[in-house]
């Protein structure tokens, strides 16, 4: 049987030498999971970042080592890798040939969650 499908996962903590250095967890994080993919060119990244940590650093490491991959995420009070913690960032990417990804915003969903999910999918071209 054939294997059209791969996945990878990486995950950072806060060190505590250098605690300021978001953009090399970032870095970290994408590395890790980019390693374990062997065949298929990677379509898509999740990134769990800690709330404690500067996410848009984070972010533009992650962002630096998966160049164009699509890269959707949230902020998250912990993260669950191997173990958990409460100060790391968390990336999984998922590969396929099958597999196509576009990316769309929807905004206030507070005050109109079905025309946000409308705007999302417009936005991705795909509505």
């Amino acid at each position: 049987m054939a294997n059209y499908f791969e996945s990878g996962i990486g995950s950072a903590e806060r060190p505590k030498s250098s605690p300021e250095d978001y953009f090399e967890m970032g870095q970290s994080a994408a590395f890790q999971a980019l390693s374990e993919i062997k065949k298929f060119q990677p379509r898509l990244a999740l990134v769990f970042v800690s709330s404690k940590l500067d996410i848009e650093k984070v972010t533009s490491g992650v962002k630096d080592i998966l160049k164009t991959c699509p890269v959707i995420g949230t902020s998250t009070a912990g993260s669950i890798a191997i173990g958990t913690s409460a100060d790391s960032v968390v990336v999984t990417i998922f590969a396929s040939p099958h597999m196509r990804v576009k990316i769309g915003v929807g905004r206030n969903v507070g005050q109109n969650h079905k025309k946000a999910a409308f705007d999302a999918l417009l936005d991705a071209g795909v509505s």
